[in-house]
Parts: C-alpha cells; structure tokens; sequence
C-alpha cells in the first residue's frame, strides 16, 4: 500500500505568537525534521494548508485548505483530494520527536483500521483513504474539530498500545507539540539533552 506522509503546516500558532511552521531547535528546521522521518517510511509527502514552503533536499508537494480556517480537518481533506495514496500519516508541524519507527506503528495498523491514534488520541494519525468521503462532508458541514468527527464516525479505530510506544521511547517526549514558548523551552531541552 501507497503511504502518503501530510505535515499540517496552515496553523497560525495564535498560542505561540508566531507562525511554527518555520521553527528552528538547536539548528534544525522542526518542517525538516518531521520531513525526513517521514521520508523513510512514505512515498509522497504533502505539505498541507499553504503553497510555497520548501524542504530542501527533499520532493514534496504542497497544498493550500480547500477552505480557509478550519483547522486541520482542512489540511487533511486537502492533502487527501491531492495524493493517490492508500494511506496517510497526519503530523502537525511542530512536533520535533517524532520518528519513522512510530509511523511504522501508524502503518501497521492501518492494515486493520481506518484511523490509527497513539492513546493520547492527539497528532500524529494514521487513516486510510477510503474515509475521505466521511471527512469531505464533515468539512463541508462546518464541523471543525476533527477528533469529534472521528467520534462520530462509524471508522475502525486502533489506539497504538502503549507498549508499542514505550518500545521506540518516551511516549512524552514523542508527542511533544509546541504550541507555547514553554513548550518551546522544553523541546530545546530535550534536543539538548539528547546531543548532550
């Protein structure tokens, strides 16, 4: 199966009182990061939300939302509508510690799911394909939080075991997302404290 990797990147980091999409930790673009690890495991790689970012190195796509302001279930229907993909792993731009190994994890269980959720139920998301229907309509209908809409839904969820995380490493250092100068201050810790 054709694996697509989709980094949301239209958020307008409103928390951190910057645009995240451009972030930098100890050297590194965070895009450039995620980019890469996704690399490894998916075919294609969507940029989703806006046009006009590169990541140098690397033959990416990029797509703006279909709708403005709706948060990521935009970028996903966007991302979605473009690839021909069979399956797609969601991850929002700022999120430093995420590696192939996890989205081997996603994959994996794709093969039994529609959607595949770490058990903290927040980014990054395995889903397949055939629910962007569900997802097209949803967006169409205004809904805007996308874990609600995956409640609703009649979708085949597989939570990751926990476990399975702990196997690759800290289930929160991986999931760390930046949305706060704090959350800032705590991922240039960590990047530190590994090349330390």
């Amino acid at each position: 199966m054709k694996t697509c990797g989709v980094v949301l990147v239209g958020g307008k980091g409103k928390r951190f009182g910057a645009e995240k999409v451009s972030l930098i930790l100890e050297g590194k673009k965070i895009l450039h990061i995620i980019v890469k690890e996704l690399s490894e495991v998916c075919s294609e790689i969507i940029l989703a939300g806006r046009k006009g970012i590169v990541v140098e190195g690397y033959d990416i796509s990029c797509v703006e939302d279909i709708i403005k302001d709706r948060g990521p279930l935009a970028g996903i229907v966007s991302a979605m509508e473009l690839s021909k993909s069979d399956f797609f792993i969601i991850v929002s731009c700022d999120m430093p510690f995420v590696c192939s190994s996890l989205f081997k994890l996603y994959i994996k269980y794709l093969y039994e799911s529609d959607v595949t959720l770490s058990p903290k139920w927040g980014f990054p998301i395995g889903m397949r394909k055939e629910i962007y229907p569900f997802l097209r309509k949803a967006l169409f209908s205004n809904s805007l939080c996308l874990f609600d809409v995956i409640k609703s839904s009649n979708f085949r969820i597989k939570v990751i075991p926990r476990e399975e995380i702990l196997s690759i490493g800290d289930e929160d250092i991986i999931f760390v997302n930046i949305n706060t100068r704090e959350d800032y201050n705590f991922a240039l810790e960590m990047m530190r404290s590994v090349k330390g």
